[in-house]
Parts: structure tokens; sequence; C-alpha cells
């Protein structure tokens, strides 16, 4: 009796426990009861229907849902969202949150910020499966803020293009500092976990102070715009981190860029970033900017650094532009001729660049190409593989004449194709000023076309494999 008591009580723990009951004795019998949220109790003593219940009461007291009344947002992709959502961010207050539920909302003509230390939030279950904001109609912008202390998360900005960003007309997100309110440019937002697709421009800022972190940016035609106009003002205060940039451009659309910087900038951080698929990454510069730890795969063009138009003002000329730790591998294709780091300076003598250990491989024309820059270093970086369009001819390092006191040292340079010049090409007249020393160059005696592996009169080169400067 026992031992069939005792299977039993087995069975019915097992049964109790996949239909979700739970099995007691009172008295002589056995009570199954269902599990329900009031049962399981948090430790303060609440159940987690009363948890569940305060979670929601807390959310309608801190956010203005867009679905409810009196907005009434449809997100069906097809009704025209503008004025219902429009109606919403007019009604919020300096603090107040803007919840946006899953599903596809239409604002074709664009919305509006002027409300101060707001924050948007999309609900998000999954990659894809999130709160959208769209639009096709043509050079619309979808959401234009006009006022500091914004913050987004979990939102998707959809536009009119198509893969790569062709034809792509729409602005995603433009943040813009410079109203009457605030006569300092501060934009100080956090741009977080969104999502920008077939837009012309993804992010748009101009002003001080803005985190663009954790987002995915694909198949649009430029990432993030900073400061577009070109104005002489000094602006400042950037990060951009841990970003995805996928299929910006790739071949088939050569306007695109991943990140285009205006010169008149300063104080840029651009770090960890992912790079894939994309036509140039990083296009102008900014006054003491650094650019660490990036990967970047199959890209037609890598770093093309401009400062000659820069104005920035000119206490802060002398400060240093990091370019360190990141992994360049780019696609050597014919008839796009693109260095894999391009730094371009306005030959005052007073910019100093620091490119060092960076790893740099099949790009299709120099490794590393300086010119205007003095007093700066080239050092530790390994470049391989360059220069697959036999009908060009290129340097691993190569440094034009207007540069002077350059050091390049410590680096790697091996895999030379048959159109390689040199490994270092020193083009200036004023080749002493330069310090060269401790370099090495692998796999070139026999393939390059001068069978040297620098060209500057007072260095020597050694004539076996591996050679060192």
């Amino acid at each position: 009796m026992n031992r069939r008591n005792l299977i039993r009580s087995i069975l019915l723990f097992i049964f109790a426990f996949i239909f979700g009951y739970t099995v007691k004795k009172e008295g002589e019998n056995i009570v199954f009861q269902r599990i329900d949220s009031n049962m399981v109790k948090s430790k303060d003593g609440k159940s987690i229907a009363d948890e569940i219940e305060g979670i929601k009461q807390d959310l309608s007291q801190r956010a203005i849902n867009v679905r409810q009344p009196p907005y009434n947002a449809k997100a069906d992709g097809k009704t025209d969202d503008t004025l219902a959502i429009q109606k919403a961010i007019d009604s919020l207050n300096p603090g107040d949150k803007l919840y946006f539920p899953r599903g596809v909302y239409n604002v074709p003509g664009g919305l509006t910020l002027n409300k101060r230390g707001v924050e948007f939030i999309g609900q998000s279950r999954g990659y894809y499966d999130t709160a959208v904001l769209q639009s096709t109609n043509p050079n619309s912008v979808i959401l234009t803020v006009k006022e500091a202390g914004f913050s987004c998360e979990n939102i998707r900005f959809l536009g009119d293009g198509d893969l790569y960003g062709v034809n792509a007309t729409v602005t995603g997100l433009k943040l813009i500092g410079a109203f009457s309110s605030n006569p300092n440019f501060d934009v100080d937002a956090l741009i977080s976990k969104c999502s920008f697709f077939k837009l012309k421009i993804c992010i748009e800022q101009k002003g001080k102070n803005v985190v663009i972190e954790n987002n995915n940016l694909s198949n649009s035609t430029i990432g993030v715009n900073i400061h577009p106009e070109g104005v002489p003002t000094d602006f400042r205060g950037l990060e951009i981190r841990d970003n995805r940039f996928h299929s910006l451009g790739g071949k088939s659309n050569p306007e695109s860029v991943c990140i285009n910087v205006n010169p008149h900038f300063r104080e840029l951080m651009i770090t960890t970033n992912y790079f894939d698929d994309c036509f140039v990454l990083i296009k102008g510069g900014a006054v003491g900017m650094s650019v660490i730890g990036n990967m970047i795969t199959r890209a037609y063009g890598g770093f093309e650094f401009d400062m000659t138009n820069s104005d920035v003002l000119r206490q802060y000329d002398k400060r240093i532009q990091l370019i360190s730790n990141n992994i360049l591998t780019g696609i050597s294709a014919v008839g796009v001729n693109k260095n894999g780091i391009s730094i371009i300076d306005k030959d005052t003598g007073l910019g100093r660049w620091i490119v060092s250990n960076n790893v740099i491989s099949f790009f299709s024309f120099h490794g590393i190409y300086a010119k205007g820059i003095k007093n700066s270093s080239i050092s530790g970086n390994h470049i391989d593989t360059v220069a697959s369009d036999t009908s060009k001819l290129y340097d691993f390092i190569h440094i034009e004449e207007t540069s002077e006191r350059v050091a390049i040292k410590n680096n790697t340079m091996s895999g030379a194709s048959k159109n390689i010049r040199w490994g270092i090409n020193i083009e200036s007249a004023k080749t002493a000023s330069h310090s060269i020393s401790n370099n090495d160059f692998f796999a070139f005696e026999s393939n390059t076309i001068n069978n040297r592996t620098i060209r500057g009169e007072s260095h020597n080169t050694a004539d076996s494999q591996p050679q060192r400067s």
C-alpha cells in the first residue's frame, strides 16, 4: 500500500507541475490549486499581479502613449499619423516621456519637437519588431529636434531609398542646437538603440554635445552628418561609439559616407564602431579628434581626413588628432582608388597627428597618405596587400612634399604587389626633417617596381629580406 501511495503521489506531482497546479494535503485529502499571479509574492509581500499593475500605472503616469486617447495614432503603416503624434508632442512638458508601442507610424508631414528634456521611447521585441517612424515623402525630415536634452531609444527611422541608400531623399533625425532660447548651441542629446534604414541622412547634427551609441545605421547614403551647413562656428563634443554602419553606399552609391564631419568641429570621439560593406567610412575631420578601436570590413574607402577648410579657433589648433588601434579591411576594386588612411592638413605646422597601431589591408590606393602634416608620428602600423589595380602605382606609406618633421617608425609592410613603388615614399624636399627607423618590409625586393623599400636620400635600406629601415 505504501508503495502504491508513493507512486500515486509522484504521478500527482508530475501532473501538477505540467499543468500549473500546486498540490497540498488538507486532512486526508489531496487538493489541487492552479497557480496564478496572485500566489507568487515578492520580497515585500506583493504578488506578481500587483507588481505588473504597479508597473503599468507607473508607465501611464510617466509616459504619454501615442496610441491612446486623445491622440489615437493608428501605427498601421498606411494611415497618416503625423497630426496625431504631433499633437502628443505638443502636449509634452519638460521631463516627459513619449511612448510608441510597436507598429509602423506613417509620418509624411514630419514631426517637430520644441520641448526641452524630452525622451522618446519605442516598444521593442527583438531586432525588427519595434516602433517605426516612416516617411516616403520626398525630401522630408521624419523628426526635427529644436531643443536641448532630447533622448531617443528603440525607435526605427525608415525612409524612401533603395538598398545602399540609392535614390533616398528622406532624413531620419535632425538635431538643431541653434535657436533663440539656446545661444550656446547646446544639443545635449542621447540617441541609443535605434535603427535607421533607407535614408539619405540617418542623423544630422548641428550643435554641441551629442552621444550616438548602440545604433544600427543601414542601407543609407550618409550615416551621421556633423555640422553640415559649414558655418565657421566653434561646435564641439560628440561621441559616436558602439554603432554598426552597414551597407552605406557599398560600390553602388559613391556619394555615401558613414560619418561626414565638417572641419569647423572640435573634440570628436569615434570609438569601437563596426563598419561593413560601406563606401567611405569617415570624411572631413575635427580638431582634437580620437578615432580608436573601430572594426572595418569590406570597405571601398577608408578614413579621409581633410582639415584644409578648418576655421576652428586658433587656441585649439595645437591639439592632437589620434588615429589608433583600428582594423581596416578594404575591397581592392578596379576604378575605386581609395587610401586606407588619408590625412590632408592645412600646412600650418600646428596640427599634430598620431597614427599608431592600425591594421590596414586590401585597399586600392596608398595604405597611409599624408599631406601638410607636421610634428606628427606614424608608428606601429601593419599594412598588408594594397593596390590590386595594376593600372596605378601606389606606396604603402606616402608622405607628400608639404609635410615636415614626421616620425615613421616600427611599422610593418608586407605583401607588396607588382605595382607598389615604395614601402615608404617621402616626396618632401625636406626629407632630412623626417625620422624613419625600425620599419620592417617583407616580400618586397622581387615585387616592387624600384626594388627599394624607402624613397628618401638621407636614409638607407637593407638588401636582404625581411628588410628593416
